[in-house]
């Protein structure tokens, strides 16, 4: 999964200075994210140091193994995934922000709440489990994820339909928009993926493979 170089919640004068709400939403990026329209809830990876005593070890296992698995990268697609820096981090902040006492996460809404918070699972599985889990609370995204895949399902069997009408290039076309979506969680964005490839390949044979699709 894309992590950011850490962002310490930092606490502290900074804090205090500002009130909590306006320290966290500058130093996690809500502020920016909102000037850019970007409405997804963040994911925070509460993440220790590799050579940390106590944490180190369950870290390195969340970071070399959990994370690096593809449906993960793909879930993730629908967040704005923020790494936060224990070891330099204020601890009471971090922990009201749902953070567990080690490698953990949490998701916030726009609104700084806290959506849902978890242990770091010990597998990749368990992880997009219960990163669907905290997106489905939100019943409109929900509505919206699976009105999205019924799309692409209807969009591949019009494609299919199309090259046997030997429309290779707006079957082409067609996938094409599937495969470069953000929502990349249903067997039939695989689908997608692979019937592009074989439709790119009946028409490199024509040698007209299209440009892709922006």
């Amino acid at each position: 999964m894309s992590i950011t170089e850490p962002e310490v919640v930092t606490g502290g004068k900074a804090e205090e200075a500002l009130g909590r709400a306006t320290h966290l939403r500058r130093s996690l990026g809500f502020d920016a994210a909102k000037a850019r329209a970007d409405r997804r809830p963040v994911l925070l990876y509460f993440h220790w140091p590799h050579k940390h005593a106590t944490h180190g070890k369950r870290t390195t296992e969340v970071c070399n193994r959990v994370l690096d698995e593809e449906q993960v990268a793909r879930w993730a697609l629908f967040f704005r995934p923020l790494r936060i820096d224990m070891e330099t981090s204020d601890i009471k902040l971090a922990t009201s922000l749902g953070a567990a006492s080690g490698p953990s996460f949490a998701v916030l809404a726009p609104d700084l709440s806290v959506r849902a918070h978890f242990e770091a699972p010990r597998s990749s599985a368990k992880l997009v489990k219960a990163m669907r889990a905290a997106l489905e609370l939100d019943t409109a995204f929900a509505k919206k994820l699976a009105g999205a895949i019924t799309a692409q399902k209807k969009q591949l069997d019009a494609a299919q339909v199309l090259e046997k009408h030997g429309r290779l290039r707006h079957a082409h076309w067609m996938v094409e928009r599937i495969r470069t979506s953000d929502v990349r969680v249903d067997p039939v964005w695989d689908r997608a993926n692979a019937y592009a490839d074989r439709l790119e390949n009946k028409l490199r044979a024509t040698r007209t493979v299209p440009s892709k699709a922006k």
